[in-house]
């Protein structure tokens, strides 16, 4: 079955991010303001407004400039066709093959006494590059 006629109904997803905010987010952040370390909280926060900022920007392109839409937007909003569904599942079982490894070296640098917010910074922040290079290089293939 194609799902090339997909439409996307951008009420009901700003119904669902503002329930998943108030839900979700918000006591996340008390907790984290109450019993975390630090400004962990502030940290957390501003993650949060960024990811509700892209899925916003990706839910206005799709429904503003639906020609200049890119498989990552389409990705993210669940509204791609069969091609943009392949790209996000290859792009995501790369991230699954090499998180394995990766978390094996955090262990290792925790064992040997690396900073703990540290090495969970870098192995994050490298798992979230392999999807994005993961997607770019299967989109430039297909």
């Amino acid at each position: 079955m194609s799902t090339t006629e997909l439409r996307t109904r951008p009420g009901l997803q700003i119904g669902a991010v503002l329930a998943l905010a108030v839900v979700v987010v918000v006591p996340l952040a008390v907790l984290l303001r109450e019993h975390g370390p630090g400004s962990m909280w502030a940290g957390f926060l501003i993650g949060a407004a960024i990811a509700f900022l892209g899925f916003g920007v990706a839910l206005w392109r799709t429904q503003r400039h639906s020609a200049r839409t890119t498989p990552a937007d389409r990705a993210l909003l669940h509204t791609g066709d069969e091609r943009d569904d392949a790209l996000l599942t290859q792009a995501l079982a790369v991230v699954g093959v090499v998180a394995i490894p990766l978390t094996g070296l955090a262990t290792i640098a925790l064992a040997v006494g690396a900073d703990t917010e540290m090495v969970m910074a870098i192995l994050l922040i490298t798992e979230v590059t392999v999807l994005v290079v993961g997607f770019a290089i299967f989109n430039r293939r297909s």
